[in-house]
């Protein structure tokens, strides 16, 4: 049984995009209405020339040297080109697109706002910074992104998720749930061997809670759903009526195989398959940063949030297989865990220096004392500050030790460590892993 969230809603969102021109000498609401041909959905083109020089929609030409300087780095790690950044870097001007309304179905400030943006861009030949993430986007992406003739759009084109290691698993948040009129999302400890299938996950969340929000913030927009049924009849007048200032949802959110798959514009598959996850809200006190929606486990969940997470992606993915196997050659065994004991330092050292993080993640593999004999059991690492001591997450469930379960935290004593392996998703050991040569298969 959940509780209920009570969650502010902003009295009106604001949509910001800039497209950098080579050139001062550009008239961008001529250009932009010449452009609009290139809007495949009728509607949508009609919303931006209804908009276009009212408040609701501006264009400002600023010139480049009194502009703040675009955050090059962030834009970068965000997956901006080289090429991209050099024409942000070389523009004589750059054309501020504005839209703002209220919260609720059709997001109209958006829609209108990357639509202009695009058609811009795309007739300049030039790039999109999207302000709130922020990030670069090419004109045509930025138009590929833009909801159908039904209103349906990809929602992994307009939310990012990025991730950040921290002391004991990864760090994931959202970026872009903002522009809905929503607090952001974040789940922190995952387990790192996640990484990708919780992305994914994490992406469905913020479909079903997008979907369950337009419901209660503010009804649909002429008979409209949060599946979405275009602009038609959508009365942009600044005196129309708002939503509430605040809503309540449940703090309990089911997710299902469907929302990833609409999230990612997929087919969905069969069969469905469903989890729920509770969320806490945690405002933030300072106005200039996010407020978050904080993913854990449902109360009647006995887990710890790193098995949780690894359950859920089980759920949603698939378990991978477990198994037991036994040496073929003891001595042999016996050599290869001395050889990799002796590289452990400069593996060490690799982690600390950042190398085996994310793409390329470290796992040991480690004794566990069991009945008189021993278990081994690899472990994700995450943290390595003291020598003696690996805190990382289980990678497996252990047999002999009903402590150890895939997802959750272990401390692991240094000396129990008998190799070492870099593991890249999608592709398994890649370096080291030497004892598994002599295991049976």
């Amino acid at each position: 049984m959940g509780t209920t969230l009570v969650l502010p809603v902003p009295e009106t969102l604001l949509a910001v995009y800039v497209v950098p021109s080579p050139t001062a000498d550009v008239d961008p609401e001529a250009v932009l209405r010449d452009g609009l041909g290139i809007l495949a959905d009728d509607r949508l083109r009609d919303l931006v020339g209804q908009l276009l020089g009212t408040p609701l929609l501006q264009i400002v030409a600023v010139d480049a040297a009194d502009a703040p300087p675009p955050p090059y780095e962030l834009l970068a790690a965000f997956g901006a080109t080289p090429e991209a950044l050099d024409q942000l870097r070389g523009a004589a001007v750059h054309l501020l697109v504005q839209a703002h309304f209220r919260p609720g179905w059709p997001p109209m400030h958006e829609w209108a706002a990357r639509a202009a943006a695009a058609v811009l861009a795309s007739a300049l030949g030039q790039p999109i910074v999207d302000i709130l993430v922020p990030r670069v986007l090419p004109a045509d992406a930025a138009l590929r992104s833009l909801p159908d003739e039904h209103g349906q759009f990809r929602l992994a084109d307009w939310v990012l998720v990025p991730c950040s290691a921290g002391r004991r698993g990864l760090l994931f948040t959202t970026k872009g749930l903002g522009r809905f009129g929503l607090p952001e999302l974040q789940a922190e400890d995952v387990p790192p061997q996640l990484e990708r299938p919780w992305a994914m996950a994490f992406t469905g969340l913020a479909q079903a809670l997008v979907h369950g929000w337009f419901a209660v913030a503010g009804a649909p927009a002429s008979g409209g759903s949060a599946a979405g049924d275009g602009v038609d009849g959508v009365d942009p007048s600044e005196g129309a009526p708002g939503p509430a200032p605040f809503v309540e949802l449940d703090d309990v959110v089911p997710v299902s195989s469907d929302d990833i798959a609409i999230a990612y514009g997929r087919p969905p598959p069969e069969p469905r398959v469903e989890v729920a996850v509770r969320l806490l809200f945690d405002p933030t006190p300072d106005p200039g940063s996010d407020d978050f929606l904080t993913v854990a486990p449902p109360l009647d969940v006995g887990s710890s949030a790193g098995e949780f997470f690894a359950a859920v992606c089980a759920a949603l993915f698939g378990a991978s297989a477990d198994e037991v196997r036994q040496p073929r050659d003891h001595s042999a065994m016996e050599a290869a865990m001395a050889a990799a004991r002796a590289e452990l330092p400069e593996v060490r050292a690799r982690f600390l220096r950042g190398e085996l993080l994310h793409a390329r993640q470290l796992i040991v593999k480690y004794r566990l004392d069991v009945d008189g004999g021993n278990e081994y059991v690899w472990a994700f690492v995450t943290a390595w500050e003291d020598p003696a001591r690996i805190v990382g997450t289980s990678a497996n469930d252990a047999h002999h030790d009903p402590t150890v379960r895939v997802g959750r935290t272990v401390y692991v004593d240094a000396e129990a460590v008998v190799d070492w392996a870099v593991w890249v998703d999608g592709e398994g050991i890649v370096e080291g892993g030497a004892t598994n040569a002599h295991l049976e298969d």
